[in-house]
């Protein structure tokens, strides 16, 4: 039988910042708002980025008062760690082992399998700021100011969330190529767009072209080769911060200039 209390208290003696849920009872979220958009997802306290927490007296009366809460925590740079969410309901499963065919494994760390059919990966938190927001068909980062649903806690589908590895292990150090598309040195502090416009295909060469310039504008050689090749291959509908949107444009006129006019940018950029 699952004890969401003690689970909720385990995690907070990690070092997890715990936030109590709302949960599915007789097939509806206990909020009471009819047709829930989140169901046994969203916290039951007030302010909970700043009142999430890992003290555990704190934990014990909250799981007093809601036995049966799911059971949150929060993720971020004060948190230590961004999480990886896949969703195969749209994609996520099969753009991932795309992802891992190309690039290679993730590193060890926490996984937990939820309770969607999908996997939070828990990875080190990288630094500078993280927004939260999807970087590719069925894959969000939920970073600085996110939260995810923990183990124990059980889904509106009735499934269980379970942890697939231990979850004290080290979060994992995210990969060059996944810290490309989790993280733009280009944010500007304050945007308030977490995602910028829908790229489609025939403006996908376009973009290839000046998301890679900017990329080598900031002295990225490899890096500036696997964006071309991410980029293309990611089909008929893309989204990039806005922020990167703004910069590339500016990269690409700068690097079609010092190219030559009628040369190819693109191995301009690929020259060491």
């Amino acid at each position: 039988m699952r004890n969401n209390r003690m689970a909720a208290l385990g995690l907070a003696d990690q070092g997890f910042r715990i936030i109590p849920l709302h949960t599915v009872t007789d097939g509806q979220c206990d909020c009471g708002r009819k047709g829930c958009p989140s169901p046994a997802k969203h916290p039951r306290i007030m302010d909970w980025p700043n009142t999430a927490t890992g003290e555990l007296e704190t934990v014990n009366r909250w799981y007093r008062q809601w036995p049966v809460a799911n059971v949150g925590v929060l993720a971020g740079a004060e948190s230590g760690f961004i999480v990886l969410d896949i969703d195969p309901r749209n994609g996520g499963d099969m753009e991932l082992q795309r992802l891992l065919t190309e690039h290679g494994e993730l590193p060890a760390c926490p996984i937990a399998g939820t309770g969607g059919g999908g996997w939070h990966y828990y990875l080190k938190h990288p630094g500078g700021k993280v927004l939260s927001r999807t970087i590719a068909p069925g894959i969000d980062i939920k970073g600085d100011g996110g939260q995810v649903v923990a183990p124990p806690s059980v889904h509106a589908s009735g499934i269980s969330y379970e942890w697939l590895t231990d979850y004290d292990l080290p979060y994992g150090e995210i990969p060059d190529w996944l810290l490309l598309m989790v993280k733009s040195e280009d944010h500007v502090e304050g945007d308030a767009a977490p995602v910028g416009a829908v790229i489609r295909s025939g403006d996908r060469n376009k973009t290839l072209l000046s998301l890679g310039g900017s990329m080598r504008r900031r002295g990225f050689e490899k890096e500036a080769i696997f964006a071309k090749e991410w980029l293309w291959g990611v089909g008929s509908v893309w989204r990039v911060p806005p922020e990167i949107e703004r910069a590339a444009q500016e990269s690409y006129a700068e690097a079609k200039s010092a190219a030559g006019e009628g040369a190819d940018p693109v191995r301009y950029w690929g020259r060491s």
